[in-house]
């Protein structure tokens, strides 16, 4: 039973439909009338842990299990968690603000994170996630972070300061595909959700998502034309019209929903990303190490035509229906630690374009469309393979130079309006004098919403070269480091000493702070024997200067001289310095371990592979 004893919530939660703060909290005689013989009960409303009559009604509750709903930044302050469970609190409803969450840039690891600091306390936690619809595309990655928890799903749709509209169930579809999320209907059965009508494939699959909202009433729901014939009209509550499209208000079928969700999407790069590593030739969905086979050669075919062509096609086909075996490589880190699957999506805010062409992406994976209206994402290049460096490890030292066509970097601008990330690879990206102009030029009024991921040695970033770069709207920036320590530094990259790498990693670390739009600054490490044993010194530098760092493991080729996979006791030397430096970062840098533990896993399953292949 929930019982409300609203008080205000200290600061108003952006997304929170029903404000019950308003309410005079009752008095303790009150709640326990309310109660009566429940063995459970809920104290709702607002932030009921500043309830007046808390302790009074704690202290006289007998037998019943108590949860507290309340903000979860309210939860965290002070001594609030700590005290509730001392008063015999046995759970509590965690208020989480996704749109407030989403402005302030708190990923869905830091939600976890606070979620974890109430349950170290002994208190059970499940989430209310409320959001606008600028928030919609967070929904799914904070839901299935938060997983096993039950999340309950409350929507609002407008943003703040703009006009109501209706809801698309597309925008819905990936977060209600999560394992325990279901629409809240505790505090609102009326609206804040979308009703069966609007979804029907999906309710006929998983009827429970709309558990809490579909309840017995007196008299047939009347407020839709589709009321009158539905045989869920004598418990549905739905009566906000205008979060339905006129189409789904007239009942004019189809157009309610989409046939399908695919509710674990393994891998989303088939629909979001190309990747041209190879200068004028083969076209992939990501690293060409981790896929099998490419999606088209740009030799014969423009990148317009390979996006919907047949090897994106069949790709988003096995992705889709698997098995993915025949698609992806095992050693391949976002298929263990999953980070590119369709509950991590998010929409990102822009313009009109950049927002409707991930709308149109939304609705094209929730059809499981082979053929997509939407334009990918993310689009990675590799201006030219030559290098400044001649790394053990890389083979662009050591070829002869190829740089991307002219009609490539033509092609560009018919991507930029719709494209979140331009990706610029190498070879040495900084080396390439079409690359530098472009960054130098880069026209931000004309493409807001894209910025530039650059993978570099980072040789080429110095002072000087920075300044010229200050306009330049950068979403990322990898350095490549692959070493802990000056030797092995010299011994692996082979091409400027260590000193110089750590004077333009501090140099970049102030160019990131003066500007007034920030990116990502990392560093990475390619994990091979001839350096896995100085990771704890790279994690140390790196995070002496509050960077993060990108593991990729050496990329699988049984010519290359450095393969080690066919080698158990080099594999289990690597193994044995990738698990002490996540000993080293549980203790200092524990949000470094989902990259650590992927990265081991795909070393783990290449060499299984191997060694299958072998016997």
């Amino acid at each position: 039973m929930r019982v409300v004893v609203g008080t205000r919530c200290e600061p108003p939660c952006t997304s929170c439909r029903l404000c019950e703060a308003s309410l005079l909290p009752p008095t303790v005689d009150d709640v326990m009338r309310a109660v009566g013989d429940a063995d459970e009960v809920t104290l709702g409303g607002g932030d009921a842990s500043r309830w007046p009559g808390l302790e009074a009604f704690l202290a006289a509750r007998g037998g019943r299990r108590v949860t507290i709903e309340a903000p979860l930044s309210s939860l965290r302050k002070g001594q609030v968690a700590s005290r509730l469970a001392r008063l015999g609190v046995s759970g509590a409803v965690a208020l989480i603000d996704v749109t407030r969450l989403h402005a302030e840039r708190v990923d869905d690891g830091g939600v976890v994170a606070r979620v974890a600091e109430v349950e170290r306390h002994g208190l059970a936690v499940s989430a209310r996630l409320c959001a606008r619809p600028v928030a919609f595309g967070r929904l799914a990655g904070m839901a299935a972070a938060l997983g096993p928890r039950r999340s309950r799903i409350e929507i609002v749709r407008q943003d703040v300061g703009g006009k109501p509209g209706p809801i698309s169930p597309a925008a819905l579809l990936p977060v209600l595909g999560v394992p325990g999320a279901t629409f809240a209907g505790d505090r609102c059965r009326d609206a804040g959700y979308l009703p069966p009508c609007a979804l029907p494939e999906l309710h006929a699959a998983h009827p429970e998502i709309w558990s809490e909202v579909l309840l017995p009433r007196p008299g047939r729901n009347a407020s839709l034309r589709a009321c009158a014939t539905c045989a869920l009209a004598d418990r549905c509550h739905f009566s906000d019209a205008g979060a339905l499209s006129p189409d789904q208000r007239r009942g004019d079928g189809p157009g309610t929903a989409p046939a399908r969700m695919p509710r674990d999407v393994r891998c989303m790069e088939p629909w979001l990303r190309m990747e041209l590593s190879d200068p004028d030739a083969l076209v992939h969905q990501c690293c060409s190490d981790w896929t099998v086979g490419s999606r088209g050669d740009r030799r014969v075919s423009t990148l317009r035509e390979i996006w919907n062509g047949p090897g994106y096609r069949a790709a988003r086909r096995l992705m889709l229906r698997g098995p993915v075996s025949d698609l992806c490589r095992p050693i391949c880190p976002r298929l263990h630690d999953r980070t590119s699957d369709a509950s991590h999506f998010s929409v990102i805010p822009g313009s009109p374009a950049f927002v409707r062409n991930q709308d149109l992406l939304l609705e094209d994976l929730a059809l499981g469309r082979e053929e997509l209206r939407s334009m990918p994402l993310n689009l990675g290049l590799c201006p030219t393979t030559y290098c400044n460096f001649d790394c053990i490890m890389c083979g662009c030292g050591r070829t002869p130079r190829r740089d991307l066509p002219d009609d490539v970097w033509e092609e560009l601008p018919a991507f930029l309006p719709t494209l979140s990330t331009l990706v610029l690879l190498g070879g040495e990206p900084l080396a390439d004098p079409r690359a530098m102009t472009f960054l130098r030029t880069f026209d931000s009024a004309r493409w807001p919403d894209t910025g530039i991921s650059l993978t570099t040695n980072g040789s080429l970033l110095d002072q000087a070269t920075l300044r010229r770069l200050e306009g330049c709207p950068f979403a990322s920036i990898i350095v490549s480091v692959n070493a802990g320590t000056a030797d092995v530094y010299e011994a692996v990259q082979r091409g400027a000493p260590f000193h110089a790498l750590l004077e333009n990693l501090d140099a970049l670390v102030e160019f990131r702070a003066r500007r007034t739009r920030g990116f990502d600054l990392r560093t990475g490490f390619v994990v091979q024997p001839a350096s896995a044993h100085t990771l704890v010194e790279f994690g140390e530098l790196t995070r002496a200067r509050g960077l993060g760092i990108r593991l990729l493991p050496l990329q699988a080729n049984p010519s290359h001289s450095l393969d080690f996979y066919g080698d158990p006791d080099r594999v289990a030397r690597v193994i044995e310095a990738l698990d002490g430096f996540a000993a080293w970062a549980a203790a200092r840098q524990p949000d470094w371990l989902i990259e650590i533990g992927a990265t081991r896993a795909a070393i783990v399953a290449e060499a299984a592979q191997r060694a299958a292949g072998a016997a």
